[in-house]
């Protein structure tokens, strides 16, 4: 027997509010928005990453790889909360 969709077609109404149905956050701005957001959150995390493996494979005493770090890991949270509130926003 053939796959088909036809039994697995939605028999109530939909009766749901406009709202519900089309979330603010699905209008082609709000998509892009969150797109644009995304996209600068892995960019970033990709630049701290190669940045923590710089620091890993440096030939500086274990202190200083340790306190360079700490400094990286506090410049990316700088970094990431302007985007990580953008989000909180887009989302609501």
């Amino acid at each position: 027997m053939p796959f088909s969709f036809t039994s697995y077609a939605r028999t109530d109404s939909d009766d749901r509010p406009a709202e519900t149905t089309n979330p603010t956050w699905s209008s082609p701005d709000a998509l892009l928005g969150m797109h644009d957001t995304l996209a600068a959150i892995a960019d970033l995390e990709t630049q701290h990453e190669i940045e923590r493996e710089q620091i890993e494979q440096s030939s500086g005493s274990a202190e200083s790889k340790q306190r360079d770090m700490a400094e990286l890991d506090d410049a990316y949270q700088h970094r990431c909360e302007p985007l990580v509130e953008q989000w909180a926003k887009l989302h609501d």
